[in-house]
């Protein structure tokens, strides 16, 4: 390589301010994963004991998280995809268990809006 080579210059200056937000964006988007994966796997309000305000606003982040679970594990594959454009090995080996453990959210979206086969009726009989 020759020094007039452009891709010898940029290669050496390391990844565009671009490439370098795109990581930061990507390693947030796993970390807020891990900790909304977290809150809706392993708290459960107890109202019997009477919440506070603290308490109530966790009960309501983790409905709020376990309503919207597909929504994020969509967004998280969106995020592991510019993982994978931008070269971000390091999130993207920290965002694929948590895309896996998700994953259960998503098929059941997914297999809720498949079309259902409908077996044939026996003709003459009437079904209640």
């Amino acid at each position: 390589m020759s020094p007039a080579d452009p891709h010898a210059t940029t290669a050496a200056a390391g990844p565009t301010p671009l490439a370098r937000s795109l990581r930061r964006f990507a390693f947030g988007a796993v970390v807020v994963g891990y900790f909304g994966f977290g809150l809706v796997t392993l708290y459960r309000a107890d109202p019997s004991d009477g919440m506070g305000g603290g308490e109530t606003l966790l009960a309501w982040l983790s409905l709020l998280g376990t309503t919207f679970l597909p929504h994020a594990s969509i967004g998280l594959l969106v995020a592991l995809l510019v993982c994978v454009l931008v070269r971000a090995r390091a999130a993207l080996l920290a965002g694929v268990p948590l895309l896996a453990m998700s994953r259960g959210a998503v098929a059941g979206v997914v297999c809720a809006h498949l079309p259902r086969r409908r077996m044939p009726t026996p003709a003459g009989r009437f079904w209640s």
